[in-house]
């Protein structure tokens, strides 16, 4: 005779791998037999969890259908059970799992929809943190700005996307028809972030402000960013070029603090 915990563990098991063992210790009844009481439990599990995936990647679901998505929540269940006590974190894998698996690997737009909406789902919940603003650089000297490193809010992610994703998600999320997919033959950047007093948003950057960004985001020194800048843009007002990229973050409220990297300033 099993213990309650491992009766408890077998239809766990059942519940999470689809296990049938279970069913030696589950009687028939007179109105359903015993494999159809756990295919209601099964059942019951698979689309709470599809319920899970639905809240998160709203426009993915709309973008696919009913029927396309419910397929691909049900691959995505079976390859990916839940470990997981808080439900915000299951679907975490979908974007991956799409990556590398068919058919939905195959479409690009497919792919970096999920990806979009995942980010946006990510830096809506990072924790809020004082922000920086110019006042708190003004009293910095002229001479000490090449040293000063800027650390981005937690609540920002950057992406690149070759596809028309922005455009699809944009008519997803107004209820209106996606339009057909462009491919770019170069890949558009973006920065992902969480505004301050609302939900998260998306923003399109040039080459420039993303290579800013992400080198910003390395702890390069602004000095540097300034050379990468005149570098890879022209040297013509390369300073004041990064200075406004550095500006639009502060006023959008992307920044939250600065140090000095001592090996610049003692150059």
């Amino acid at each position: 005779m099993p213990t309650l915990k491992q009766l408890q563990e077998d239809f766990q098991n059942s519940l999470l791998t689809g296990d049938r063992a279970i069913l030696s210790q589950i009687p028939d009844t007179r109105k359903e037999k015993k494999d159809a009481r756990l295919g209601i439990y099964q059942y019951a599990y698979r689309a709470r969890l599809m319920e899970f995936l639905e809240n998160d990647y709203p426009q993915l679901w709309g973008y696919l259908g009913d029927e396309q998505f419910e397929a691909l929540c049900m691959a995505y269940i079976e390859a990916t059970p839940s470990h997981q006590p808080n439900a915000r974190w299951y679907g975490d894998k979908l974007p991956a799992f799409i990556k590398n698996n068919a058919p939905w690997k195959e479409l690009t737009q497919v792919c970096e929809l999920a990806l979009l909406e995942h980010e946006l789902n990510n830096v809506f919940d990072e924790q809020d943190v004082p922000l920086l603003d110019m006042r708190q650089l003004a009293s910095i000297a002229p001479d000490q700005w090449p040293s000063l490193v800027f650390t981005p809010v937690k609540a920002t992610r950057r992406l690149d996307v070759t596809s028309n994703v922005t455009d699809i998600w944009n008519a997803l999320a107004c209820e209106n028809e996606p339009p057909e997919v462009e491919m770019t033959d170069e890949p558009q950047h973006y920065l992902i972030y969480r505004d301050q007093n609302g939900p998260s948003s998306f923003r399109a950057m040039s080459y420039e402000e993303a290579m800013m960004w992400d080198k910003m985001a390395a702890g390069v020194p602004f000095g540097v960013l300034c050379e990468l800048i005149a570098t890879y843009g022209g040297e013509d007002e390369a300073a004041m070029r990064a200075a406004g990229f550095l500006q639009e973050w502060l006023s959008l409220g992307l920044v939250a603090d600065f140090t000095k990297d001592n090996q610049t300033a003692e150059q």
